[in-house]
């Protein structure tokens, strides 16, 4: 699965992880499941982890619109939300910075931040640091890594390897 979400209600957290090659079509999915998950409140900030991005399969067309069916869900709630797109990869920070650019153009409910390492953006977000450690252990890039006996709740991408 090249989109893994986890949602931490408690924190007002939702922590997304890309890796692969990245559809607008498989974005829109995981977007309409979150949305029918009963779990989720509209609202929550996310954490859009590009760090295991290899390509992304789409253009200006396909994100503009997609950005405006994603503040569309989100104005229909009234709820702010503040996105951060966390990544070291020029592909990565170049797609963050477009999504930015289109929420940005409208009336949106959406702050987006670029430019963070997650603890930046958990920083940032007021969430502790353990909340990602200790929960989503699988190849999280942080200074703060996670003991090896602490078990993996997310699935692991195929071909990478486990942080130890």
């Amino acid at each position: 699965m090249p989109i893994e979400s986890v949602l931490f209600s408690e924190y007002g957290l939702l922590y997304r992880r890309v890796c692969g090659i990245i559809s607008i079509e498989e974005i829109e999915a995981d977007n309409v499941s979150l949305f029918a998950n009963p779990d989720y409140i509209p609202g929550t900030n996310v954490i859009i982890d590009e760090n295991r991005v290899m390509d992304f399969d789409f253009g200006f067309k396909e994100m503009f619109d997609f950005v405006e069916r994603a503040n569309a869900r989100l104005c229909a709630r009234e709820r702010p939300v503040h996105i951060c797109f966390v990544g070291d990869r020029i592909m990565g920070r170049s797609v963050a910075k477009m999504f930015k650019a289109f929420s940005e153009a409208g009336d949106s409910v959406m702050t987006v931040h670029t430019e963070m390492d997650i603890e930046e953006a958990l920083t940032f977000l007021d969430v502790p640091l353990f909340v990602l450690q200790q929960t989503a252990c699988c190849n999280i890039p942080m200074s703060i890594k996670c003991a090896p006996d602490v078990p993996c709740h997310l699935p692991r991408c195929a071909g990478l390897e486990q942080v130890s």
